[in-house]
């Protein structure tokens, strides 16, 4: 999943996605993250909406009844390819807004 961060109420959502997951389903979040106490990477800008906090998932997951929860954070290499997907949409600029019109942007 990568639009995690986009519910508004997020352990909300991980009822939500468990109870309509056949038993044993994996669950694999690829999402904005960062740990408590720290800042949003500037690399990632102000539009995100709410990060997923590190420390808050395993309970979540947990009372949400996702059996075995394990965690890995790959924030680093996260903004490195979300700054290679903005430079690709800036060098790509042209042909997106000629395809999918200005207000795509």
């Amino acid at each position: 999943m990568k639009s995690f961060y986009a519910f508004p109420d997020q352990q909300l959502a991980l009822h939500n996605i468990a109870g309509v997951c056949r038993p044993a389903a994996s669950l694999y979040i690829f999402d904005y993250a960062r740990s408590r106490g720290s800042s949003l990477p500037i690399e990632l800008g102000s539009d995100i909406g709410p990060l997923i906090i590190i420390e808050d998932m395993p309970s979540w997951l947990s009372q949400a009844g996702w059996a075995k929860v394990g965690l890995e954070n790959y924030t680093e290499q996260y903004v490195i390819w979300y700054d290679s997907l903005l430079t690709a949409f800036e060098r790509d600029q042209k042909w997106i807004v000629e395809t999918f019109g200005e207000e795509w942007r």
